[in-house]
């Protein structure tokens, strides 16, 4: 008798999903969008929007609260690629990398982080401190110019990155014409050669 109701969850867990992914998308696109937007991408009316989230914001918090669970792990492998086990890679390698695999990624709440720069704040912002540090750390190793603030700068490594990544999502780049581009935005930032 346990099994009448699984085909019900499956349908749930699969409408869920649905809104949340439509949702992402659409208000990458429009973040002023609607409900009724949403729910039209995702299939769905809106009673059944309504029964997996009360309200518009509710749906933005899932999404949030997403994009900080994978930020955190994101965060903590570049680091750990950086600075972990001895190594010492250079940063704007690592960055090379980050950036990369950021163009191929496809996760729901990318286009959110790139539609809108205060979004892309809003979901970055619990690393803030830890990209400062970063920067810091590797203008304190000569690899970035160290004559910018290690915030200014960071915030700036930020903006490239969030560009080429809305060049592609608008379908004005590449993935690889953004990711060329960015490197090559990213290489002015490299500290001069010291001579000794």
């Amino acid at each position: 008798m346990g099994t009448g109701n699984q085909p019900t969850r499956k349908d749930a867990a699969r409408n869920r999903e649905a809104i949340l992914d439509a949702a992402a998308r659409v208000l990458g696109a429009d973040p002023d969008a609607g409900v009724d937007e949403i729910a039209a991408a995702a299939g769905v009316n809106r009673a059944t929007l309504y029964r997996h989230f009360g309200t518009r914001e509710e749906i933005l918090d899932v999404l949030r609260e997403e994009a900080a669970a994978q930020g955190r792990v994101f965060v903590a492998d570049a680091v750990a690629q950086l600075f972990g086990n001895g190594r010492d890679r250079p940063v704007l390698e690592v960055i090379d990398e980050v950036v990369w695999a950021g163009l191929q990624d496809t996760t729901r709440y990318r286009a959110l982080m790139a539609s809108d720069p205060r979004r892309a704040d809003e979901l970055l912002g619990p690393f803030a401190e830890v990209g400062v540090a970063v920067v810091r750390r590797s203008q304190e190793r000569g690899e970035l110019v160290d004559d910018l603030p290690a915030g200014l700068l960071y915030r700036q490594l930020l903006a490239v990155v969030l560009t080429g990544v809305r060049a592609v999502d608008e379908g004005a780049a590449t993935p690889e014409d953004a990711a060329s581009t960015i490197r090559r935005m990213l290489s002015g930032l490299r500290a001069a050669a010291r001579t000794s």
